[in-house]
């Protein structure tokens, strides 16, 4: 299985206005003092929205900074001047303590090691920085359906066929946009995009989930301060932000 290459073919990119159902997202980014001066980084940024976000909310875009695997989303993020790292983000490619803020909106969980990757957050941000961590909210019913049930799809798609994606994503065209009205309130007309949140949601081979005890054992592993926590929209996922002592 290769993750990469499934995310650089489908990068998880921009589906509308993502903000009404990521507030905890908005609040922790508008809240950071001095923004102008402070190095951002976005683990697992995809598309680069929340990049782009926090630069119209007044970051500094030459200090923000992107990681994903995903070579399609950082060479286009790159051609409009954003600074950007492609590689795992279990292995990121930076030097200890180099970020004031560090954001990683729904991704750990999605990683082989997702103890590794945290540690990895961890390890870039400077003491006293702050880190904000979004997961998949182990009670919500969504993705017992969406990710466990649809074990068979992923094993034909992995070890038989690749070319099975357009085909089931036209069969869970309904699955994916009732998905999308419940997550971010939203309905997908565009196929391709479609295809993009099949990718994510069902093919993808990791989706751990998470207990609020579990989020905030990672950050307790860390040596990291709990500063708060909660769920997104509908209990959808799961969040905490912690500062580095």
């Amino acid at each position: 299985m290769d993750p990469k290459k499934l995310y650089s073919e489908h990068c998880f990119g921009d589906f509308g206005d993502k903000t009404p159902g990521h507030q905890h997202l908005v609040h922790f980014l508008q809240s950071v003092p001095d923004k102008h001066n402070v190095i951002l980084i976005d683990v697992g940024c995809g598309a680069g929205y929340w990049m782009k976000f926090a630069e119209r909310i007044g970051f500094a875009k030459e200090l923000i900074i992107g990681i994903d695997q995903s070579s399609s989303g950082t060479e286009a993020l790159s051609s409009e001047g954003y600074s950007v790292i492609a590689g795992d983000i279990e292995h990121i490619k930076c030097n200890d303590n180099i970020a004031d803020v560090v954001m990683s909106n729904g991704v750990i969980h999605h990683t082989k090691n997702s103890k590794k990757a945290f540690s990895e957050i961890c390890r870039i941000t400077k003491p006293g920085g702050l880190i904000m961590i979004s997961v998949y909210n182990i009670w919500n019913p969504y993705f017992w359906i969406v990710h466990r049930a649809t074990y068979p799809l992923r094993w034909i798609y992995w070890n038989l066929s690749r070319k099975i994606l357009p085909f089931l994503s036209f069969l869970l065209w309904p699955l994916a946009n009732a998905g999308a009205l419940f997550s971010h309130g939203i309905w997908i007309k565009d196929f391709s995009k479609v295809q993009v949140l099949v990718a994510d949601q069902v093919l993808t081979p990791y989706a751990e989930l998470f207990t609020k005890n579990k989020l905030l054992e990672l950050g307790i592993l860390n040596d990291l301060e709990n500063i708060h926590d909660g769920f997104v929209k509908r209990m959808f996922m799961r969040y905490a932000v912690f500062r580095k002592k």
